[in-house]
């Protein structure tokens, strides 16, 4: 429509269209502070998320032999935290976790699957799809067989899960962040049927055919679509920097809140065979996603996204798949790599923070498909903020710009850390780790101020006045995104597999999403997604 005096509008109807979707829009926001904003998907979609996850929990009994199984495990609910404790052979660990978890897993499928379709346009069944194409033949029997229980202990518990939908929740970050921006969305109505949803009396402009046949499949939007975010801050010290009393490492995970806010499980396991290990995930997951892992080989590890990092290749074997496998049989850092870079299909781009209590050592491992960079220390300190240190992984893999820019995210942690590590060189344990993760001033201001250059990022509470690059992660007003935990070790805590964690901010910043959305409305459609977080205490989640 070039001109509406074609289609017989003038300015007064073009006006009073105006006023009538305003008040259809926010009908409710002058009568109602508890007013529901949320979208959903297309009715057909959301039955095909929910289908795995409906049924009441725990209404049927445990057989003598079940029962026998789940007795074996624990479950802890402390201040924001499932903190679940798993043994045994790989099915009936498997099942404990399945049948322990259910109630969290229930929640996370639901709203997690939706808000992936609501800022994708994927519909599950694709990304099912996707997982299994890229999973064939590549998982291990150990965690096939985890993974069956995990399914089973689910269902046990109420819900109608497959073994599809488990391998499809643990690759998850990887669909999303990698193979849709790198190859999916470059073929998109192979994944996404075209036409109208809920409109079959209309059909599609083209049919696939017709598609192929014009040469239209590919996405406009395809070399622009956002890939992996910026997810974490991270730092670990050894030697001198800790005063000579071991190793110290400390994570926290920056994430849309609709996301991290189920990262809320400290998982420990006892397997039959390989090392234990703890880690932090979210429920239903057989390995990190967050990445804070300690292992009983006296390893502790790490990871920073590297942001803009997406150089994802068919034939590789998942990321979730080479880091489980790392953290479980690696028993030095040299093995933990060699585990980690089989199979490297460019799968989840980190730089990786690694200690080994046995010798003290740390490393510092950047991680792409194609270019991967490596230093170690006996005495020093690493950090990580969702840039590489690496030209090749920033300029040749990765699009990103903000190294030096302090103005954005990645550029001002970059050198707050630069100046915390000066300050605290010599002196940082449990208590500094914790103080530095909960840091909020703000390199380009010169204050404290709660913002998105923060190493306690609270993109929430920053209204993005002087974001520089389009491309930057989160650089929309007010994201309900950033930190939503908190993790820390010192070397006694590693050996003995214990995690001292904060849920919500690192900080301790509660998030009000009621509140939140009432100021910013424009978020009001993932209302029904987002929970409030209270601040919480630092904890000390010893191995169960």
């Amino acid at each position: 429509m070039n001109k509406l005096s074609q289609h017989h509008l003038g300015k007064k109807t073009v006006l009073a269209c105006v006023i009538a979707l305003a008040s259809v829009s926010y009908a409710n926001a002058s009568t109602s502070d508890t007013q529901n904003l949320t979208q959903y998907p297309p009715k057909p979609l959301l039955e095909q998320i929910t289908a795995p996850v409906t049924g009441a929990l725990y209404k049927t009994k445990l057989t003598e032999q079940q029962q026998k199984i789940v007795d074996q495990a624990k479950l802890v609910k402390k201040n924001g935290w499932w903190h679940v404790g798993i043994k045994g052979n790989a099915f009936d660990r498997g099942f404990q976790y399945g049948y322990l978890i259910a109630p969290d897993f229930k929640l996370a499928w639901k709203d997690s699957w939706s808000m992936t379709y609501l800022t994708t346009g994927v519909p599950y069944s694709s990304w099912q799809k996707a997982a299994l194409e890229q999973t064939k033949g590549k998982i291990p029997a150990e965690l096939r067989q985890e993974m069956e229980g995990v399914a089973k202990g689910l269902n046990t518990a109420g819900l109608h899960v497959t073994l599809a939908d488990i391998i499809t929740w643990n690759d998850m970050i990887e669909l999303t962040g990698y193979w849709w921006p790198s190859v999916g969305m470059h073929n998109y109505t192979k994944w996404v049927d075209p036409g109208l949803i809920n409109a079959s009396a209309f059909p599609a402009p083209y049919n696939k055919a017709e598609m192929a046949a014009n040469n239209i499949e590919k996405s406009k939007n395809s070399n622009n679509i956002e890939g992996a975010k910026g997810n974490c801050s991270a730092f670990i010290a050894t030697g001198k920097a800790t005063d000579n009393k071991g190793i110290v490492i400390g994570h926290e995970t920056f994430n849309d809140f609709w996301s991290g806010q189920f990262a809320n499980v400290i998982l420990d396991i006892t397997p039959e065979k390989g090392y234990k290990m703890a880690f932090q995930t979210a429920p239903g997951m057989i390995e990190s996603g967050t990445d804070f892992w300690e292992t009983g080989a006296g390893l502790a590890v790490v990871e920073t996204t590297l942001a803009n990092v997406m150089d994802w290749k068919a034939g590789g074997i998942p990321e979730f798949i080479r880091v489980r496998e790392a953290s479980q049989y690696a028993n030095n850092i040299d093995s933990w790599i060699k585990l980690e870079e089989k199979g490297n299909n460019g799968g989840y781009a980190n730089t990786w923070l690694i200690g080994d209590i046995n010798n003290n050592h740390i490393a510092k491992f950047g991680q792409g498909r194609v270019y991967q960079y490596f230093n170690e220390l006996k005495s020093g300190y690493f950090t990580g903020e969702n840039v590489s240190v690496d030209p090749r992984l920033r300029y040749i893999e990765g699009s990103d710009v903000d190294y030096n820019d302090i103005r954005q995210q990645e550029g001002a942690r970059r050198l707050r850390w630069i100046q915390l590590m000066h300050k605290y060189n010599g002196k940082i344990d449990v208590a500094v780790g914790q103080k530095m993760l909960g840091d909020t001033y703000d390199v380009y201001l010169n204050k404290i101020d709660a913002s998105s250059r923060n190493i306690c990022a609270e993109y929430d509470k920053d209204s993005q006045p002087y974001v520089s690059d389009p491309a930057a992660v989160w650089n929309v007003p007010f994201t309900p995104a950033g930190s939503v935990d908190g993790k820390v070790a010192n070397s006694n805590d590693i050996k003995n597999l214990t995690i001292s964690a904060r849920f919500g901010r690192a900080n301790g910043a509660p998030f009000d999403a009621k509140a939140f959305i009432k100021a910013h409305q424009q978020w009001g459609w993932q209302s029904g997604y987002l929970l409030s977080r209270p601040s919480e205490p630092w904890t000390q989640m010893k191995f169960i």
